[in-house]
């Protein structure tokens, strides 16, 4: 289940199709002052969950949900034999934000900002 949120033009299809089949819930929640989202794995028999502080902007809610789709991605491939920011995941989020820069009409100036932040060790 995933609430309405705000993303840039494009995001939304995007990571719909990433969520195809998955069980997996999204929601807002209070702005948080140490994390701006986070992933939890199932548990208990509830599905993993993401969560998104409701302050976050447009682009900063996007860039937040791929972080956090990047370790449900590892947490799914690897369960707990690879590090929360390990290789694995760097991969991960780095091949979803590929996506993004490919498919989602973002603001200018921001794919180079992404690009810089983000593939600057490639």
């Amino acid at each position: 289940m995933i609430q309405s949120m705000i993303f840039p033009d494009g995001f939304e299809r995007l990571m719909h199709r990433w969520m195809e089949g998955k069980q997996v819930g999204v929601r807002l929640v209070r702005p948080r002052k140490t994390k701006s989202g986070d992933f939890r794995p199932p548990r208990h028999g509830l599905p993993s969950r993401i969560t998104l502080n409701s302050n976050l902007s447009p682009v900063d809610m996007m860039i937040t949900f791929c972080h956090e789709w990047a370790h449900y991605l590892v947490y799914n491939a690897y369960q707990r034999r690879a590090k929360p920011h390990g290789e694995e995941w760097k991969q991960a989020f780095r091949g979803l934000l590929a996506e993004v820069l490919e498919q989602v009409d973002l603001p200018h100036g921001i794919p180079e900002a992404i690009r810089k932040c983000y593939f600057k060790r490639e």
